[in-house]
């Protein structure tokens, strides 16, 4: 179980800027758009640099929520029998399925420069 945390600190650990070497953080990754076509959402900049960033892997980040989306839906449609309380538990759960999934997979994608 020790080298599964290592690795796990290992990915969480800071990453330079592609322009600069700035270390950063996986809280500040949070913040930097998914796809470099995401300018309407927000843009990030390199706080030493000031160089817009973007995280590398935006549609493979999609469909792995997408398909999370799905196998967390289908199984709570089938557990739950009551009609009212399936459809506000399904909303639910996309919601906090999405969230995670995206919440968890972000520090793990790469950093790149927009061009």
């Amino acid at each position: 179980m020790g080298k599964w945390r290592e690795k796990l600190k290992e990915m969480y650990a800071p990453q330079p800027c592609p322009q600069c070497g700035a270390p950063i953080t996986a809280k500040q990754k949070r913040h930097i758009p998914v796809t470099k076509y995401s300018t309407w959402y927000a843009t990030f900049e390199c706080p030493n640099c000031h160089e817009e960033l973007y995280l590398k892997g935006g549609w493979k980040t999609f469909i792995y929520t997408v398909s999370w989306v799905i196998i967390l839906t289908f199984f709570e449609l089938v557990i739950i029998k009551s009609h009212y309380i399936r459809h506000a538990c399904t909303l639910v759960c996309l919601i906090l399925a999405c969230e995670g999934a995206m919440w968890f997979l972000v520090p793990f994608l790469p950093i790149a420069k927009r061009n």
